[in-house]
């Protein structure tokens, strides 16, 4: 937080928002520059010295043993275990207590392995896990990829659980022979290829065996649907070979089995519209093309073009799939996707919701992700045209040179800026009229938002000069635009300032006071729960921003809950809860808004300066810019 920061940080703000005490906080500063961090001290708190060589918490050279790691690793260790395991020994592997496993890691074991159908068996101090293989394999799976940048960055966690292994040697290699047998794979799927080959190898050369039970999918008939069968076949065999001739593993039929399904739900499915009749039932393209109107309907867009619903379609028939086989898919991306681009994860959330309802199926946070990057690409590239910014041009009248000038900004910027005047210097200085953009050749403008200094004759430079400054102006357009619309949704009446202690209990707080001033319904708190178990609304550190995913308000609001003592929100520790609700003819301002309101608090200066207010005045002036 003091590195995020460019001003002084006081210890209280420091202690509010991260839950401890002053003092506590206090320890934490002696504690790091007893470590070297140059940290400065005064009246106002605490900040970095940035004139200092010592980055804070610089990063240390990579450690094998960390608390999370060993656990994990010891974890795994149970899984591989045919007999219970005592109790004492765990502890001695984790070098913690024996009531501390008790009490702070078996409940965490036990939550996880609950969600992935697995329980832990406690019999006379020691410990046993039941469950199926398959399932134990996905919990494996699930541990070797969970990391920010997907388990390739994790070299301590991968040197735990598979010992031996060159995994950028073996990655290289699935690489060279999917593109062997002709499949295309993306980076994602090839990484999520490894880590269940890695897993499969493990459990084979322990002695664990696939259960014998039939597939919910029948694999025959899946691979019969598709049109690239051979090509799956032959790169399943060539991958299976690897496995026996570079690891001496022998791999029975059941896992070829899983191999197959595995790469067949990896690759892109390739083909286009002439191909659809060959990879699905007509009715499933139906359905997802019904739904991706709903999507465009819900969120205010235009409807999908026929080119990306085809994509889409083709990727949930994978996707389906695997959420059928219970075949995971790490996505490294899904969390930056979750916090930097809100809107469109909450777009997802929405589509899965309703193709789930459909299809009965459950999809983790990592395909919602896979999800979000598709409608956000497509967002991006469909994106309607800004209105072109207001423009005077500055520029003495020497020859054609003004001619010339004109000319150079009309070909670069022909559909971005609309020149409504063209002034010497001295009839700028009496004139001044309002314009977006002023592009100056005179150079003794002083410098102002939205002015640019150019020669007379443009170079390459200051066409990109021009570009970054209408980029700018355009950022500006949209950020008043919203500042506005927050401004609007704002209200006193919908203002708290206290402590529950759960995330729904902030939820159903500010749900009745948005009752009480008459802008929800019944249903309201019921969407909002249903949204948050979907996936949490805890969009960044301090921050949770709770709303409904098919209800609309009466009007548009925003209410607001300011924590005095941080709430746990799934990973995070929520000071703020912003509940949104939205009128639905006002759904089209929902990007814009929450935009505004996740980037306020992706600002560390600014989280900082909001966690100091101690009203309701305080708290939207500093939001918003304004008083309201």
């Amino acid at each position: 937080m003091l590195e995020a920061s460019q001003d002084w940080c006081s210890t209280a703000t420091l202690a509010q928002a991260v839950g401890v005490s002053e003092r506590t906080v206090r320890n934490y500063v002696a504690r790091l520059m007893g470590e070297g961090v140059a940290i400065e001290s005064s009246r106002a708190g605490y900040r970095i010295r940035r004139e200092a060589p010592a980055p804070l918490l610089a990063v240390p050279e990579p450690v094998i043993e960390t608390d999370q790691t060993r656990a994990e690793a010891v974890l795994i260790r149970l899984l591989d275990s045919t007999e219970s395991v005592s109790l004492y020994e765990l502890s001695d592997s984790l070098a913690l207590s024996e009531s501390t496993v008790s009490n702070t890691v078996l409940p965490r074991w036990r939550a996880m392995l609950a969600s992935f159908e697995m329980r832990l068996v406690s019999h006379d101090f020691t410990l046993a896990i039941e469950g199926t293989e398959q399932d134990k394999r996905r919990l494996m799976g699930s541990l070797a990829s969970r990391s920010d940048g997907a388990f390739f960055t994790s070299e301590p966690a991968i040197a735990l659980m598979f010992p031996g292994i060159n995994v950028a040697e073996l990655r290289a290699e699935l690489a060279r022979t999917c593109e062997k047998c002709g499949l295309a794979a993306s980076d994602y799927a090839i990484n999520n290829l490894l880590v269940h080959l890695l897993v499969i190898m493990e459990r084979l050369a322990s002695g664990h065996r696939l259960d014998d039970i039939e597939d919910p999918v029948n694999a025959s008939a899946l691979l019969a649907s598709l049109h690239r069968r051979e090509e799956v076949l032959r790169g399943a065999g060539a991958i299976v070979r690897l496995l026996q001739e570079r690891f001496g593993v022998e791999v029975p039929e059941r896992d070829f089995r899983q191999v197959t399904l595995l790469l067949a739900l990896s690759i892109d499915p390739g083909g286009g519209e002439q191909d659809l009749a060959g990879l699905m039932d007509p009715s499933f393209r139906e359905a997802v093309t019904q739904i991706l109107g709903l999507t465009a309907e819900r969120f205010g867009l235009e409807p999908f073009d026929d080119d990306f619903c085809l994509r889409i379609t083709l990727h949930m028939f994978n996707a389906y799939q695997r959420a059928v086989l219970k075949i995971s898919c790490p996505n490294p991306i899904a969390g930056n996707l979750k916090r930097d681009h809100m809107p469109v994860y909450d777009m997802a959330v929405f589509f899965c919701h309703r193709f789930s309802q459909l299809f009965h199926v459950q999809f983790s946070e990592d395909e919602l992700g896979f999800i979000a990057f598709h409608i956000g690409a497509y967002l991006e590239q469909s994106k309607a045209e800004h209105p072109p910014a207001s423009c005077v041009v500055v520029t003495e009248r020497y020859h054609d040179f003004s001619d010339t000038l004109l000319a150079g900004i009309e070909s670069n910027f022909h559909n971005r800026v609309m020149v409504k005047q063209v002034l010497s210097r001295a009839e700028w200085e009496l004139e001044q009229p309002e314009a977006e953009l002023v592009v100056d050749t005179s150079a003794s403008l002083p410098p102002a938002p939205g002015r640019v200094a150019v020669s007379p004759i443009l170079t390459r430079h200051d066409v990109h000069r021009i570009r970054r400054e209408l980029d700018a102006i355009e950022e500006r357009r949209e950020g008043e635009k919203a500042r506005a619309f927050l401004r609007h949704m704002l209200s006193p009446n919908l203002y708290l300032r206290e402590s529950p202690g759960s995330p729904e209990e902030c939820i159903r707080r500010l749900v009745e006071l948005a009752q009480g001033i008459g802008v929800v319904d019944e249903g309201f708190l019921e969407d909002v729960l249903l949204r948050e178990r979907l996936s949490s609304t805890a969009f960044t550190d301090q921050l949770a921003i709770p709303h409904t995913l098919d209800h609309f308000a009466k009007r548009s609001f925003v209410a607001v809950l300011h924590a005095q003592k941080p709430v746990p929100w799934e990973r995070h520790e929520v000071s703020f809860v912003l509940l949104v609700g939205l009128a639905r003819e006002e759904r089209g301002n929902f990007s814009d808004a929450m935009e505004v309101l996740v980037d306020a608090f992706s600002d560390m200066d600014t989280t900082l300066a909001l966690l100091r207010t101690r009203d309701f005045d305080e708290f939207a002036s500093t939001l918003c810019g304004v008083c309201i």
